[in-house]
């Protein structure tokens, strides 16, 4: 009997194995993870590593789109460059320098606190400095080669100064052919208040040029204190300029 019913469970589960033992149930395996792709390093543009010049000095004048400080160096200055009011001769500034575009950016009266890597006009790096042209060429008639040898003619230059004038002082014609240095050319006293010069130009020219008693701070100014603009003289024979002084930079 117990044989039969032995017999009788493995006849029941044999069904169960005819193919086989079942297959492992699978497991699942897991999704990877995307690894994100590291962002790319921004590549910096050239001038951000480049910051600006800052030069601190005394004016000397501001013309023609150039500012030239009394150390004789003159920088250019970018167009629409507002100057801050009460700057004059002799005043300190600082100016920031563009070093892409070499030129002015900006000028401060008489800053009060010394920047990082503040530098004086004296030290400004050559490549920022102007050289003024000894002349300005201009149109030659037709048929006129100067009144001189070589193409050069004579030009005289009269100028007369304010009667507070010290009697002993002398009187400079100071050009662009020297960066507008104030002892460049001594003038010959004609009376007590009128001065000469007879200077030597290359035909078809003209000379930038201002009066002073010898230093930057003799300079001469307007009527009201103020920075003069250089005047101009064009060469052509027996060329003459009558001029006068309004006042001195350290007289009233």
């Amino acid at each position: 009997m117990r044989v039969f019913i032995a017999a009788a469970l493995l006849a029941l589960a044999a069904p169960a194995f005819a193919d086989g033992p079942p297959a492992p149930t699978p497991v699942p395996s897991a999704t990877p993870t995307p690894t994100p792709a590291p962002a790319p390093t921004p590549i910096a543009s050239p001038s951000d590593d480049i910051v600006p010049l800052y030069v601190k000095g005394q004016v000397l004048t501001i013309a023609s789109g150039y500012f030239i400080f009394t150390s004789g160096d003159s920088v250019r200055m970018l167009p629409g460059i507002v100057v801050p009011a009460g700057v004059m001769t002799g005043s300190y500034v600082r100016v920031t320098i563009d070093q892409l575009q070499r030129a002015i950016t900006a000028i401060e009266l008489e800053p009060k606190i010394v920047l990082a890597g503040e530098i004086g006009a004296s030290d400004i790096p050559r490549q920022y400095v102007v050289v003024s042209p000894k002349s300005a060429p201009l149109p030659v008639p037709s048929g006129q080669t100067g009144g001189g040898v070589g193409g050069s003619v004579s030009v005289s230059i009269v100028v007369h100064v304010p009667g507070n004038t010290p009697a002993t002082d002398p009187v400079y014609l100071s050009t662009e052919r020297s960066s507008y240095n104030p002892s460049e050319i001594p003038m010959q006293r004609v009376d007590a208040t009128t001065f000469s010069v007879t200077v030597s130009l290359p035909a078809g020219t003209a000379l930038r040029y201002e009066f002073t008693r010898g230093t930057y701070t003799t300079v001469e100014r307007d009527r009201t204190g103020g920075i003069v603009s250089p005047r101009v003289i064009n060469s052509a024979p027996n060329a003459k300029s009558d001029d006068t002084v309004a006042r001195w930079a350290d007289l009233s």
